[in-house]
């Protein structure tokens, strides 16, 4: 990947000056190994995965003539003219353990394609290696995907060697090679296993950089980019809050540049188009300005462009940045030179309300037009004293027949006061702050899976002070898995659909196929169906939950009965309201849901708890899951106080904190009056949306592995109900501290064999 790596091209589209940033996972760090296919190890696989043995034998009793063809593609490569782009329909096969070498001029593209399936069990990625001449690489999973040039940017046009995640069944993985210089060039085909990681946070990878990657003009004013970071926008507060805008939404860009070539394609033109005022900026920010005017022309370049950029984000994320955006008036420097702009606005100190902004949720029965009453809404404001304007959203009232919109109050940050305020100015029937809801953070990588199986073995951590550091666990301190699989493996059960509200799910990797419900999945940030994860945690709670068990790739799940509902209620930042949320309850309530996950919180922004008396809307959900059988499992809380999270505090849900792999408790979980249970929260291995295997650590982690439990309770008994459930877990916990309940471990850690066992008896 490129390094040094700089940020803040497309600040220019917020202000000719708006910066742009991502914090990325890092390759892990590998162990070589090429060697040859391996033969099959028996394996307890279900029915549902004998075709896949199958196909997997097949490809095994072919592997020679694999081999063959390869060397005759190797033969044929080595008189290959490769002046013109192959095409990846025309990709060389390579052979693991094998090479194919080329005579090559800077610029040419080749295609090969590697077949991995067979060594999912063994090895956790597939590693493709450039030697003779630098060359860049990039990774595919698919034929489709390599044909549309969709990918992460993990894998995306990597220096000379990339490791890519044996994580999807495909036919074939595909490499696109670019040389960067003119000779032989030989590539080379192996595998490694590797351990999975913890997430780093200082390697950025930005949208001008993802850009850069596809156009040489923008690849060649890259160097300047980090002059105007440095040397203009960190110099005012204007400034900075637009740098903090574009970190708030860069994973949401960053995404939709690397996975969707239309909208790569747009942005690239028209970042071309305002080239010069790019190229100016750069002068600006090294003292050497050239004295260009911003012109017409300019001007609707850069606001289409922000335009577009907007029409990819949230209405909260599009409000701010049209605040910004009108702050700057860009329209009033057309025909004056652009260093203007930078004097007159970008270095100006910005007011407090610049990025203030919050709603409350409204009610109304009366016959009254929305536009009239929200305009009685900034009288009654204003004689408050609050200087701030309000909008306005049509939303669904899920419990009631009085009309519902959510206002959006632009100027103001604290939704507390602005409910209060319209609740005594009897406008409205009923108002609720729509609060900001956060997510809360033998199969190959199975032994790092110490959650299920705890042998003492060393798992990396962090402290609270940051400190990487590798913890030898507690032997037998986790969930007794095994145990229950074993019980689990002698009973008739039947599938259970958990539905994970969260940032969606990654569900092209193999360990989520056949198992998510994809018929009746929803994304309410984009008000459709395609649930995809842009951010991680959605995908990383879901593995925990349900990856296969024994298909040989990535890891395995707790609940082997269990169908993913994926319901998208985050944004790329982890982010929603609820507003969102109430609706994804009753839809997963509807749609046949018997659990419900949910590893996310609210809290106020002073660090006290948000009450249920405070969420009707929510709550009123939640009721209506209890009364239809629907357990909901929630995480208590990341913010280490003495007190719950909501929806942890709510009476109908059970909360979950998090313990460490030596039966710790976590340092930054909630604990306190209504925590219900803990489990393993610190360091747990699951997917990831690229395909690896990470260690994450949250009550986030922690609440999934009790939504597993529950779902293979239901799985054996079907008459289960929350109450229940509730009951049966905490009687059937591993006591951990004071003896029987306290408010640090609650009941103590789930045992998810006894608690099964219980759920079969129905006692």
């Amino acid at each position: 990947m490129m390094k040094n790596r700089m940020c803040k091209l497309l600040s220019l589209v917020l202000a000719a000056s708006m910066t742009f940033s991502l914090e990325t996972m890092p390759v892990l760090a590998e162990e070589d190994d090429d060697s040859a296919v391996y033969q099959l190890e028996e394996s307890s696989l279900d029915a549902d995965e004998l075709e896949t043995i199958s196909e997997d034998t097949a490809v095994l009793n072919t592997a020679k003539d694999e081999a063959s063809t390869a060397e005759k593609d190797e033969a044929a490569a080595m008189e290959l003219d490769v002046s013109s782009a192959m095409e990846p329909d025309e990709a060389f096969t390579l052979n693991l353990g094998g090479s194919l070498s080329w005579d090559v001029s800077s610029g040419d593209v080749i295609w090969v394609k590697v077949k991995a399936g067979n060594y999912a069990k063994k090895k956790t990625h597939i590693k493709v290696s450039v030697s003779g001449v630098t060359a860049y690489i990039s990774g595919f999973y698919d034929l489709d995907n390599a044909r549309s040039g969709s990918t992460f940017n993990e894998y995306n046009n990597i220096s000379d060697s990339l490791l890519f995640p044996i994580a999807w069944r495909s036919s074939y993985y595909y490499f696109k090679i670019v040389a960067q210089g003119s000779g032989q060039m030989e590539v080379t085909g192996g595998t490694a296993a590797k351990e999975p990681e913890l997430p780093k946070v200082d390697d950025d990878f930005c949208t001008n950089e993802a850009l850069a990657l596809y156009n040489t003009d923008i690849l060649s004013v890259l160097e300047g980019m980090r002059s105007i970071r440095d040397n203009v926008l960190n110099q005012s507060s204007y400034g900075r809050q637009m740098s903090d805008y574009y970190y708030s939404i860069s994973d949401t860009i960053v995404f939709e540049v690397l996975s969707d070539s239309a909208f790569r394609a747009d942005m690239i033109e028209k970042a071309d188009a305002f080239m010069p005022v790019i190229k100016e900026f750069v002068a600006i920010s090294h003292g050497q300005p050239t004295g260009y005017v911003l012109t017409e022309d300019d001007y609707e370049n850069i606001r289409a462009m922000k335009e577009e950029l907007f029409s990819k984000l949230g209405d909260k994320d599009r409000t701010l940045g049209e605040n910004l955006w009108n702050k700057l008036s860009l329209k009033d420097f057309v025909g004056r030179p652009f260093k203007e702009v930078v004097d007159d606005k970008v270095l100006t100190e910005a007011s407090e309300t610049d990025m203030a902004y919050c709603e409350c949720m409204v009610y109304y029965d009366g016959d009254a037009d929305i536009a009239s009453i929200v305009s009685k809404v900034n009288d009654v404001l204003e004689s408050n004293g609050i200087n701030a304007s309000v909008d306005y959203r049509e939303s669904e009232n899920l419990f009631g027949t009085d009309a519902k919109y959510v206002l959006e109050v632009n100027g103001f940050s604290d939704e507390d006061i602005i409910k209060d305020i319209l609740t005594a100015s009897n406008i409205f029937t009923d108002v609720e702050a729509n609060y900001e809801v956060k997510a809360l953070t033998n199969d190959v990588s199975y032994k790092y899976e110490w959650n299920l199986k705890n042998k003492g073995q060393k798992i990396p951590t962090r402290d609270k002070n940051g400190n990487e550091k590798k913890v030898a666990g507690k032997k037998n301190s986790d969930i007794k898995f095994e145990n229950m699989k074993k019980y689990v493996g002698k009973q008739k059960t039947r599938k259970v659909k958990v539905a994970v509200i969260d940032t969606g799910i990654n569900y092209t990797l193999a360990d989520f196929q056949g198992i998510v419900d994809m018929k009746n999945a929803y994304n309410y940030i984009s008000n459709n169906n395609d649930p995809m994860d842009d951010n991680n945690h959605g995908t990383h709670v879901s593995g925990v939950i349900a990856a296969k068990n024994g298909n040989g790739y990535s890891m395995a799940g707790i609940c082997a009965d269990a169908q993913i509902l994926p319901i998208k209620a985050l944004d790329a930042n982890g982010s929603g309201d609820t507003d969102n949320l109430a609706k994804a309850v009753k839809y997963a309530v509807d749609k046949g849901a018997k659990v419900i996950n949910m590893s996310l919180g609210i809290r106020r922004s002073n660090g006290d708890p948000v009450m249920p008396s405070e969420c009707k809307e929510v709550e009123k959900a939640f009721k209506y899951a209890q009364k239809k059988g629907v357990t909901i499992v929630v995480a208590a809380g990341n913010e280490s106080k003495n007190n719950l999270s909501y929806p942890a505090n709510s009476k109908y849900t059970i909360s979950v904190g998090a313990i460490d792999n030596k039966d710790k408790l976590a340092y930054f979980t909630n604990k306190g009056k209504g925590l219900d249970i803990v489990a393993p929260g610190v360091s747990i291995a699951s997917l990831i949306k690229n395909g690896e295997v990470a260690f994450l650590s949250g009550t986030s982690m922690a609440c999934p592995a009790v939504a597993g439990v529950v779902a293979q309770m239901y799985a054996v008994n079907s008459k289960m109900t929350p109450k229940k459930v509730a009951a049966i877990l905490k009687k059937n916990s591993r006591d951990l501290g004071t003896k029987g309940y306290d408010r640090k471990f609650g009941a103590g850690c789930v045992n998810a064999y006894k608690a099964v066992i219980a759920a079969r008896k129905g006692k």
